[in-house]
């Protein structure tokens, strides 16, 4: 993985091609992070180029997160009285967070911004020098 750092801004330039296989990109996909404060949430959106199949792999594991969650709030609703079903849930409500972060990576892009720089992180050593070129920053 490589991480790319830029100053922050409205609108990074992607490379017009999928960040997972480098083949052309014909959709784009939302990618998310989300900062805590102290009282407020704040979710960051960025929309990267990806190909079809990517997409279709990435909107698939989001499917399977909800499906997870609806699961976990059905089961603890209707299974609380069993020991073994609470016992269960709580390992799921463990677990999905994990999960969730993998989806994240799905997409071969993630991003988390830190004051007024942005840091990417790219699967893709070569899509991360494209979008190093396209933006003129730095490589970390």
């Amino acid at each position: 993985m490589v991480k790319v750092v830029v100053p922050s801004t409205k609108e990074y330039r992607f490379p017009n091609i999928c960040p997972r296989c480098l083949r052309p990109a014909d959709t784009s996909v939302g990618i998310t992070h989300t900062k805590h404060y102290v009282v407020v949430r704040r979710v960051e959106r960025i929309d990267v180029p990806c190909c079809t199949d990517h997409k279709k792999e990435y909107q698939f594991f989001g499917v399977v997160s909800a499906v997870l969650w609806i699961v976990i709030l059905l089961w603890s609703i209707f299974s609380l009285p069993i020991e073994i079903s609470f016992f269960f849930v709580i390992a799921l409500v463990i677990a999905l967070p994990f999960l969730l972060k993998e989806i994240k990576k799905r997409i071969g892009v993630s991003f988390k911004t830190v004051g007024n720089r942005t840091e990417f992180t790219f699967w893709n050593p070569e899509y991360a020098e494209l979008f190093k070129a396209a933006n003129t920053m730095e490589v970390a």
